[in-house]
């Protein structure tokens, strides 16, 4: 049985839709634009924090970009003030690629079956690049923080907010790339969407012993 070919669209209509898909684009940008509105301004002007880390294999520095990732970097901050960090193991190495760290599960047991799943504690934080108060609430593993995008890309020796892949999954964990990843920037297509919050500026050499050890 033949099926009858459904009447050409009028014209005014296919131009009713044409004005509409408009419509919609130029309201979810100006939607868009509202949102960013209301990111409080960056205030931090002063010389960025550098981070001193001990291990077993060496000590090496990062300086903290305030100024470039003022949530994430803060938050990396406040971690580190709190003690949260002292003790943990690296858990993660892919020669090549990336050292990851920063799980509380790792204190005890490096090789235990939850080791890369956890996180810090709800609570609040104060966000020094921009002078305000931030949350971290419950997540899938352990507290989680909102996210941001800044600019700087996934450059070797870099430090960079590890998360599930979902938006918003960032807690405590985070990578140093050994490599150039920019395959992981939040700018670029797939759902890898990390933001970089800090450079080793000393001790890299310590680094690539450890990515070595994979």
């Amino acid at each position: 049985v033949a099926r009858a070919a459904p009447p050409p669209r009028p014209r005014a209509a296919a131009t009713m839709q044409r004005i509409t898909s408009v419509f919609a684009v130029i309201l979810a940008v100006v939607l868009f634009a509202v949102q960013r509105q209301k990111e409080p301004p960056v205030v931090w002007d002063g010389p960025d924090p550098v981070a001193v880390f001990e291990t077993t294999a060496g000590a090496f520095r990062v300086e903290m970009w305030l100024g470039k990732a003022p949530r994430t970097a803060s938050n990396f901050l406040d971690l580190c003030a709190t003690g949260f960090y002292d003790g943990l193991h690296v858990h993660r190495v892919v020669e090549d690629f990336v050292v990851q760290l920063g799980c509380p599960h790792s204190r005890e047991d490096p090789f235990g079956q939850m080791v890369g799943t956890g996180g810090p504690e709800v609570g609040t934080y104060h966000n020094y690049g921009q002078n305000v108060t931030e949350r971290r609430w419950k997540g899938l593993g352990g507290a989680v923080i909102r996210d941001e995008y800044p600019k700087p890309s996934n450059t070797r020796f870099t430090l960079s907010m590890a998360n599930t892949g979902e938006k918003n999954t960032g807690g405590s964990q985070f990578f140093i790339n050994v490599e150039d990843n920019f395959e992981l920037d939040w700018s670029t297509p797939g759902p890898a969407a990390h933001p970089v919050f800090g450079r080793i500026v000393a001790g890299e050499d310590v680094v690539l012993a450890m990515a070595r050890a994979a």
